[in-house]
């Protein structure tokens, strides 16, 4: 199956990003890039390597929609590549982790169990991790989506805590800091 990435501009609330596929039958399907966790790792693949992220050291990526248990082994295996093959992505001048660090956020459902394990990674970090109650979607867990949040981060400490609940998606987003 080949997919590629294409911008398509002003579309609704400004810039979206959008995948086309062409599937067994040759028909071309267009597929939103939030809602898969495949097609955000194919997404985030071209923005780091295809130099997107090197090129607009200020453009600011979310990854939302697609829960985020995948994104360290997916930033394991990117820097692997990197590693070994960095001759054919000449225009990147550092790892991709390192592009994600700087530039990147991914948001976790809060009854993910892999949330307290990301945010301890070196790859991303509790810096860049926003949660989302996925209210009023009909899987959403409400009442009762705080509670699961709760659970999730309390093997972390206060200041990754703080972060994930509320202060990155505040600093994000431009918001006054949330109150305790």
């Amino acid at each position: 199956m080949h997919a590629k990435v294409k911008a398509e501009q002003q579309r609704k609330s400004g810039l979206d990003l959008w995948l086309e596929k062409v599937d067994a039958l040759g028909e071309l399907k267009r597929i939103s890039a939030e809602i898969d966790p495949d097609l955000e790792a194919a997404t985030l693949t071209y923005l780091v390597c295809g130099g997107v992220l090197e090129r607009h050291p200020r453009l600011k990526v979310l990854l939302l929609e697609a829960n985020g248990g995948w994104i360290v082994p997916w930033l394991e295996r990117l820097d692997h590549h990197y590693k070994i093959f960095y001759a054919d992505v000449p225009q990147m001048r550092m790892k991709p982790s390192e592009y994600f660090r700087r530039q990147c956020w991914i948001s976790f459902d809060p009854d993910e169990t892999t949330l307290a394990m990301t945010a301890n990674s070196p790859l991303v970090g509790a810096e860049r991790i926003i949660w989302a109650s996925d209210y009023p979607h009909p899987d959403a867990k409400f009442p009762g989506v705080t509670d699961d949040l709760d659970e999730a981060t309390r093997g972390l400490d206060e200041a990754q805590r703080a972060r994930i609940i509320g202060l990155n998606a505040a600093e994000l987003y431009g918001l006054s800091a949330p109150v305790k």
